[in-house]
């Protein structure tokens, strides 16, 4: 029998530098160990745990529904919720995420505060790192923002596990850039281009808040 759980409260948490912190035992009332279904207050489902689901999934044939179901949900779905949990340095999916920078372009764009591509380029640049906001990848490549050959030619190095170890790196960084290319290209071939640039950014920037873009 599957265990339910119902929360009656949520607690927000009070301090943003818990973000990326590492809890400690005395941060859970219980840690869960068996099949069960955590709902929120007003009945939603939002946790389903089930143990050693994987050599379920892992038993999954090729070409049936469960297969493309998990096929699709990999390459989809991209998570970032490991890097939260190993600390405030972001270091996981970084060839998925906005930067910092790009992120306070939105900001400033949406409010008219961005005019010409060299007052966003220079806003853009500030600041390179990745932070935790994420963007739809496939939509990017579908849009044709990104150079899918030169992706998949880094690509296949990262995916042989005989690459050596430093061609391995190479070819990681040099697959991310290809990937993050898109946002410039963006940047370039459509927001420059738009008559309206601050309702323009708006509606990227509440797209991007759910981890997409819809042009």
């Amino acid at each position: 029998m599957i265990r339910e759980i119902h929360i009656e409260k949520l607690t927000e948490c009070p301090d943003k530098q818990w973000l990326g912190a590492t809890p400690s035992p005395d941060h859970f009332d219980e840690v869960i160990k068996e099949d069960c279904n955590v709902y929120l207050p007003d009945g939603t489902l939002a946790l389903a745990f089930r143990k050693g689901v994987l050599k379920q999934v892992a038993g999954i044939k090729q070409g049936t529904k469960e297969y493309e179901y998990w096929r699709w949900a990999c390459r989809s779905l991209m998570s970032d919720q490991r890097g939260n949990a190993a600390g405030s340095e972001i270091r996981s999916n970084v060839e998925i995420r906005f930067t910092y920078g790009q992120d306070e372009f939105f900001r400033q764009a949406k409010k008219g505060k961005v005019a010409t591509l060299e007052q966003a380029l220079a806003i853009v640049n500030a600041d390179t790192r990745p932070c935790r906001k994420t963007y739809y990848i496939h939509k990017t490549e579908s849009d044709g923002l990104v150079n899918l050959e030169e992706i998949e030619k880094w690509d296949s190095l990262v995916r042989k596990k005989n690459t050596p170890y430093e061609l391995h790196k190479e070819a990681l960084a040099n697959r991310n850039a290809a990937k993050l290319a898109w946002f410039e290209n963006w940047l370039r071939t459509v927001w420059d281009k738009a008559e309206d640039k601050q309702q323009h950014s708006w509606e990227e920037n509440q797209t991007e808040s759910l981890g997409r873009l819809l042009y």
